[in-house]
């Protein structure tokens, strides 16, 4: 062993020879306590192993700093107490790190340096205010037109009012369910659900629009009752199907929509009649939406057979359209992080390199620990072995009780009562030859008799030079040991074939697995949509007692599904975590719109009024106040609300476009075949 050839003459002399010099040194008297108590500095063999705890490979500690190896940067990595949820508290801590890079920038005396920052909580604090000033900046600008045109439109300065009466009435009482049944209300639901909500609006809409066109609530009732019950029973429904994806979140946002969706229609045909009766709307000229509504665009064939084109061509895109699976892809970056992440990819190569995650698990914690000590050894044969990779590893440092108790039996035998009499002999003697003092080394020849116990982790982590919250999770019945790995990209693969039979351990990949769970929630959103057709069209079959009607309201949203996809393969377009749940909205809103055109067209059919440009007036209102509402964020500068804004923009266009050419004219020809055979 080490300590074996230590221990013989010809090296204790040159220890103490060095040793000597060292103390002449101007650390000697510091350092003199120490080298009584361990003349071998056998410690320095345990500190080394401190350096399994350095991850990055382009690091070196020198002098207690990390720098890079060539010596002109300096690393700080920070360990800071704050949740990334507790959006005060990153901020209070992103200010307060911002204004002392101030002050040590502003010192004269470091002129010649620069500080970047760069961490989760910047990106957190970055992303919070970027949407809040695009959020701010959009709806305001799309309220202030939506406000306009509703006045202009209506010529009513209440009609705001009224319009937003139903949907807060369904969504207070939406939200006292809500609480009384799950006693809190998730924030996603009321962020998302608050957008969702924009359907809602609808109700009160297409009731308005009617209202100023016809002579008689009686008439209103008759156009529009049909078409809103069923529109908001089968959106309700279909944000009910959220209850089976398995998220609290999910459940309460499908829940708390589904109430307020079928509580705001009957709002809408309960108050609106009633305080609007009151306007003086004897006046009705015709605006720019009324002409445009009157346009019969389902009666030109060409435009029918272009869409229709269209929608096919849409169909053989269904599966190309990707799903972002790069986070960063969708986070907002200032320019301060940016170059602070270019800075770091250059200093520790992060770029050609892929950071995996080595996890022993089991549900003992000594276990676990003694699993990590394996996959250790297993680290050190790979490097061997010229696999370019780095580690940060407690496996050298925490070791299981067994691990421990079986090293301490090792030094307890090794000093056996003959051999400490021998070495203190000779190291005495040795001593003396080189000048010491004949009891300099009393306080080592008392330590290798001391009583040594195995510690525990809790011992451990009081070590200021550990975290192990960073490397332990422990819990109920589970506790894993993480290891970080720095593999070089092209051995990816490689490293995750060795360790993928290995028993009570397992790879983690970051970026797969965002892929993979990201993909999930891909297949579970298809899944929920493919239960929210069923559902819909069950509801359908239900109010319209027709297979063929039910089907052929059904056709507008595959349509205009089919070519929402092929528009965003066009334009390169990707789905991610935050649009992907819009989508949703839109399926609503087609929803919305077909039901309200099938109505149309039928009514139309059994009259001799042209009642279709009343419908298709108070569907332009809707994708009006949607794509301001929505919309409007195409000038938003964060990633994520951009994406929102482009996908929201082609889906409600889509919708739009296939409910005024296609369904019509298709609706119209079953009709009319119809009709021939009755007669």
């Amino acid at each position: 062993s080490i300590l074996e050839e230590e221990l013989k003459p010809e090296a204790t002399q040159e220890s103490l020879i060095q040793l000597k010099k060292e103390l002449r040194s101007p650390m000697g008297a510091v350092m003199a306590r120490g080298y009584r108590k361990d003349p071998f500095q056998l410690r320095l063999n345990g500190l080394k192993k401190f350096q399994d705890l350095q991850l990055e490979n382009n690091l070196s500690l020198t002098d207690g700093v990390l720098m890079t190896k060539d010596q002109t940067t300096t690393v700080l990595f920070l360990d800071l107490k704050v949740s990334s949820q507790d959006g005060n508290a990153s901020l209070d801590v992103s200010r307060f790190l911002w204004a002392k890079r101030q002050q040590l920038l502003s010192n004269i005396e470091f002129d010649n340096i620069s500080v970047s920052m760069i961490g989760g909580v910047f990106y957190n604090v970055s992303n919070a205010k970027q949407i809040k000033s695009d959020i701010k900046t959009t709806l305001t600008i799309a309220g202030t037109l939506l406000l306009l045109i509703l006045i202009l439109f209506f010529r009513s300065l209440k009609v705001p009012v009224l319009l937003f009466l139903p949907t807060l009435c369904g969504a207070i009482i939406s939200l006292a369910v809500l609480a009384i049944w799950k006693h809190q209300v998730s924030a996603i639901a009321l962020g998302v659900g608050s957008i969702i909500l924009g359907i809602t609006l609808d109700y009160a809409l297409h009731t308005l629009t009617h209202l100023r066109n016809s002579n008689t609530i009686k008439e209103v009732f008759d156009a529009i009752s049909k078409p809103i019950i069923l529109s908001s029973f089968t959106t309700a429904i279909a944000f009910l199907c959220l209850i089976f994806v398995g998220s609290d979140a999910l459940e309460s946002l499908g829940v708390f929509s589904a109430i307020s969706v079928v509580l705001s229609s009957v709002f809408a045909l309960v108050l609106i009649p009633l305080l609007f009766s009151a306007e003086n709307n004897s006046v009705k000229k015709a605006t720019v939406l009324d002409r445009v509504s009157s346009i019969d665009f389902h009666k030109s064939r060409v435009v029918v057979a272009v869409i229709f084109v269209g929608c096919i061509i849409g169909a053989f895109f269904i599966n190309q359209v990707e799903f972002e699976s790069d986070l960063n892809q969708i986070n907002y970056q200032t320019e301060d992080l940016k170059s602070a992440e270019a800075l770091l990819n250059q200093t520790t190569k992060y770029e050609d390199y892929t950071t995996l995650y080595l996890v022993s698990y089991n549900e003992n914690l000594d276990t676990a620990l003694e699993k990590n000590s394996q996959t250790l050894t297993q680290l050190n044969a790979l490097k061997k072995n010229n696999l370019d990779l780095s580690y940060a590893s407690i496996g050298n440092i925490v070791l299981n009780q067994t691990i421990q108790q079986e090293r301490i039996d090792g030094w307890n035998n090794f000093w056996t009562p003959e051999r400490i009499k021998t070495h203190q002999q000779n190291l005495t003697e040795l001593a003396i030859d080189n000048g010491f003092r004949e009891d300099t080394f009393k306080p080592w020849f008392s330590s290798i008799q001391d009583e040594f116990k195995a510690i525990s982790t809790d011992d451990f982590r009081s070590l200021p030079s550990i975290s192990l919250d960073n490397f332990i999770a422990v819990g109920e019945k589970f506790t894993t040991v993480t290891t970080p790995v720095n593999v070089k990209n092209s051995d990816v693969e490689e490293f995750s074939t060795f360790f993928k039979n290995s028993e009570q351990t397992f790879v983690i990949n970051r970026e797969s697995l965002n892929e993979s769970l990201l993909g999930q929630l891909k297949d579970t959103f298809n899944g929920l949509l493919l239960f929210s057709i069923i559902a819909v069209f069950l509801v359908m079959l239900a109010f319209f007692r027709s297979v063929w009607l039910s089907l052929l309201t059904l056709l507008p949203i595959a349509l205009s599904w089919l070519l929402t996809l092929g528009l965003m393969v066009m334009f390169d377009l990707q789905f991610n975590v935050f649009n992907i749940i819009i989508c949703s909205f839109i399926f609503g809103l087609g929803v919305d719109f077909a039901i309200f055109m099938t109505n149309g067209v039928i009514f139309e059919n059994k009259s001799t009024k042209n009642v279709l440009q009343t419908y298709k007036t108070s569907i332009l209102l809707s994708v009006i106040t949607t794509l301001l509402g929505m919309g409007a964020l195409i000038f938003a500068k964060h990633p994520a609300l951009y994406s929102v804004a482009t996908v929201s923009i082609i889906g409600v266009l889509s919708a739009l476009i296939v409910s005024f050419t296609v369904h019509p004219f298709v609706l119209k020809q079953y009709l009319n075949f119809k009709n021939r055979n009755n007669a």
